[in-house]
């Protein structure tokens, strides 16, 4: 099956669902992408000489920060290889090693790459809720208050 054939089969299922059950699914896409945001970073996000990862908004420009690390990092072993050490302390920039810049480096591009789909779904969680009856409301919230309380 083709992706447009498949896009099309889901939305030919979503159509003959309740309004609730759709909205339901979309809540759980949302807290699904809601969990990378939520992610803890490991370093500050300050990597010297660039602005922060936890803000920035283009892929290149973390790309860039993660090069810089990853030269960063050889420099600091050529140099103490260069010194004749032996032994010699692990290499940190900005308060991170190479590991930690990694995982916020890839966890920032994740974000970033998720904000759209993000934006889009609670766009239709916006229009699907004005299409609810108030009834349908009301048992909405009902279940979901059944939900918390039986927790």
């Amino acid at each position: 099956m083709s992706k447009q054939a498949g896009k099309q089969a889901i939305a030919v299922v979503l159509a003959g669902k309740p309004t609730s059950d759709v909205l339901g699914l979309l809540e759980e896409k949302i807290k699904s992408l809601k969990h990378i945001e939520e992610t803890v970073y490991k370093t500050t996000g300050n990597l010297d000489g660039f602005p922060d990862i936890k803000t920035e908004m283009k892929i290149e420009n973390l790309v860039r920060a993660m090069g810089s690390v990853l030269a960063r990092e050889q420099n600091y072993i050529d140099g103490a290889r260069a010194l004749g050490l032996d032994v010699y302390p692990a290499f940190s920039v900005s308060g991170g090693n190479k590991e930690a810049w990694l995982h916020d480096i890839k966890h920032r591009i994740a974000v970033i790459s998720q904000k759209d789909t993000l934006d889009q779904l609670n766009a239709f969680k916006t229009k699907i809720t004005g299409l609810m009856s108030a009834t349908e409301q009301k048992e909405m919230i009902m279940n979901d208050l059944a939900a918390f309380l039986t927790k």
